[in-house]
């Protein structure tokens, strides 16, 4: 993973032409900003609790699970001709059935998660500048909602500009914490009660699938640009993800908050505060436009409604929720997006494994390595996944 990591940076910057080059930087942006999102903002607070040594090996060990599973769906949006997004994919290679499946899935998780983006927005917007949260979560769902309705080509060139600040913030705070770190936070006994906790937030987290065929579709079929897009956009999380959280447990330890932006702003400062979520604002404000898209394109692209008709639906749902006071959302999304993301990747693996017997469909250039192996693995954490989501929600 490191020589294809290091080499596909390589290849964007010396190699290839200035138009691909764009292209490349803007594919990887959609994906990185479709996974970092809410889920980055409880991750400290997960392994706060569990202890910091377990925290960092659930991490970079899930971070490797849903790197394989976006591998696996890098190959299948490859090797498929048609313009599909997940429910579409789901449809053409598993039936009826499991394009409902995987329709209902993507529908629960994506609404869900635009809902959280929503509410979370405007709380990091009201800590930044005071005001009404509502207000201030109105008017960002106005904004969110006229970039979705211009399509991809104005989503992708923001992402890229969100992303590149996400990435300057990220630098900036750890610059800043770095000399109140204390390293008996990090050396925190393993805290037996919380292990598992890691597990759910991590997997919202680090979850990306409805952005890859999004970003196969900005680099025009490329695969080998495609390929190396996604390993590189899945690995960037991980080395984000682990800096924030060993900062943040540095330095506020045991008094780590849910959202973690919070208690970095009270142990640091207002200044603090403020550069932590303008971190935050832009983190999720990615995800909704990166959701958003996907959203759209499942029912234009999967569901051939009028492009219209089809962004109407994906912005109706969230605003009609929040309007209705569904404003405290975060434990049901976060159950509901855990199952949501663990049928999804159920559904990838039998999928990836029809399309593996349609040999009329595609050259194998974006191959997977592994791939049984993979597979096994994928269908026993997401399979647990699911069972311990229906178990939070109904025990």
């Amino acid at each position: 993973m490191r020589r294809s990591f290091v080499f596909g940076i390589i290849i964007s910057m010396s190699v290839l032409p200035q138009s691909q080059r764009v292209l490349f930087f803007e594919a990887i942006a959609v994906i990185v900003g479709t996974i970092v999102g809410a889920g980055l903002f409880a991750i400290p607070y997960a392994v706060a609790q569990v202890g910091f040594g377990i925290g960092i090996a659930y991490l970079l060990g899930m971070g490797l699970i849903v790197l394989a599973l976006h591998v696996l769906l890098g190959e299948i949006v490859a090797r498929t001709k048609t313009s599909l997004q997940l429910s579409g994919l789901a449809g053409r290679y598993l039936g009826t059935t499991g394009k409902a499946l995987m329709g209902a899935a993507v529908f629960l998780g994506g609404y869900g998660a635009l809902l959280a983006y929503l509410i979370g927005t405007g709380e990091a917007l009201t800590a930044i500048f005071g005001g009404e949260r509502v207000a201030w979560s109105m008017a960002f769902f106005a904004i969110g909602a006229f970039f979705l309705y211009r399509g991809l080509k104005t989503v992708k060139v923001i992402e890229l500009f969100m992303t590149s600040a996400i990435f300057l913030l990220v630098i900036t705070l750890v610059i800043w914490a770095a000399p109140d770190i204390t390293v008996a936070h990090l050396a925190a006994p393993v805290d037996w009660r919380y292990i598992f906790l890691p597990y759910g937030v991590l997997l919202f987290a680090y979850y990306g699938v409805s952005a890859l065929p999004v970003a196969e579709a900005v680099l025009r079929g490329d695969a080998r640009l495609f390929r190396r897009a996604v390993i590189i956009a899945s690995t960037i999380p991980v080395v984000l993800y682990t800096l924030f959280a060993a900062v943040t447990v540095g330095v506020t330890g045991d008094a780590t908050t849910p959202i973690a932006t919070v208690g970095l702003g009270e142990a640091l400062g207002p200044l603090v505060g403020v550069v932590s979520n303008l971190f935050a604002f832009f983190a999720m404000a990615t995800s909704f436009l990166a959701i958003g898209t996907a959203l759209r394109e499942t029912y234009e692209c999967d569901f051939r409604w009028n492009p219209r008709l089809g962004w109407a639906a994906t912005v109706a749902v969230p605003l009609a929720l929040f309007a209705f006071g569904v404003r405290d959302f975060i434990q049901v999304v976060g159950v509901t997006g855990t199952l949501a993301g663990s049928i999804e990747a159920i559904l990838i693996v039998l999928i990836y494994w029809k399309v593996q017997r349609e040999a009329d469909y595609g050259p194998r250039r974006f191959h997977v390595r592994y791939a049984p192996l993979a597979s096994a693995v994928l269908l026993a954490v997401f399979g647990l996944a699911a069972a311990y989501s229906l178990w939070e929600f109904f025990v």
